[in-house]
């Protein structure tokens, strides 16, 4: 995905109530891999309010064989709000910072180390229902988020330490 900015398409059948947007929101699952390789993060949440402002008793996401309807979308977005909030606690995690004086001369690898903690802190607090804000299991819940959780957290991570008004 390249951003709504960049070329996402919905198709929308209003009379049918059914709406599809391939490739950023996935009914049951986790997004693809690295928030479904979103370049622009911010424009890839509003994707979700995008199609939420759709009358659609159906969502077709693609590549998987489970028809989506509006109760998806909203728990996607809500994965991906916990995802968020917990990138911005891990940002936040004083243990974290501990990381640069192991690497007192090496700033670029220390961060680089840095980020991948971080990312598994994240996906640690939004894996655990008594640490994620919505304190729902996505485990069970959603699919794959298990596997996708830690390079979500590394993107969201990342797309909010360059942009701090994010």
């Amino acid at each position: 995905m390249r951003g709504t900015r960049t070329g996402n398409i919905y198709i929308y059948a209003p009379r049918q109530k059914v709406l599809m947007l391939v490739d950023v929101i996935f009914p049951g699952w986790s997004p693809f891999s690295n928030l479904a390789l979103a370049e622009e993060v911010p424009e890839y949440i509003t994707a979700y309010d995008k199609v939420l402002g759709f009358d659609f008793d159906f969502f077709i996401g693609g590549h998987f064989n489970r028809l989506g309807k509006r109760e998806d979308v909203i728990e996607g977005k809500k994965y991906i709000m916990d995802i968020k909030a917990n990138a911005l606690a891990s940002l936040q995690n004083p243990a974290l910072f501990q990381i640069f004086s192991i690497f007192p001369n090496n700033g670029l690898g220390a961060t680089a180390v840095y980020l991948d903690q971080m990312a598994c802190d994240c996906a640690n607090r939004t894996l655990d229902p008594n640490q994620t804000p919505s304190t729902v299991d996505w485990r069970s819940l959603i699919g794959n988020a298990d596997i996708n959780s830690v390079g979500h957290c590394w993107v969201m991570g990342e797309a909010m330490r360059i942009d701090p008004t994010f």
